[in-house]
């Protein structure tokens, strides 16, 4: 049995923010698919909460596909929002430190 773990509860709110990670060879059907199948188990009628939103890291900075995700998930029962934020192009770019540590290296010299 599928049972997720809700991210953060605000019960006065009657609210789950679902935190996602949206790994870099993981498909819009795929993302949508997983953050239904939690809403469904969220938001059953005996539960406290009745609003989701998702909060999601795209680590593939997919600006171009993140329109057709939101549209997918804001059709879904019980989601109250999408919140997408991108992984820097910068952040795990070996080009982008390299500067820094060629300047270090100079000063140890």
């Amino acid at each position: 049995t599928y049972q997720p773990r809700a991210d953060l509860c605000i019960l006065g709110l009657e609210l789950v923010v679902e935190v996602k990670f949206w790994y870099r060879g993981k498909s819009v059907k795929d993302l949508t698919e997983e953050i239904a199948a939690d809403l469904t188990l969220y938001l059953r009628k005996d539960s406290p909460y009745r609003a989701v939103i998702a909060a999601i890291w795209d680590d593939g900075a997919r600006t171009e596909e993140q329109a057709e995700l939101k549209r997918g998930l804001k059709g879904l029962s019980g989601l109250f929002d999408v919140v997408i934020v991108n992984r820097p192009s910068c952040m795990n770019d070996p080009e982008a430190t390299a500067p820094v540590a060629k300047k270090k290296a100079k000063k140890a010299t």
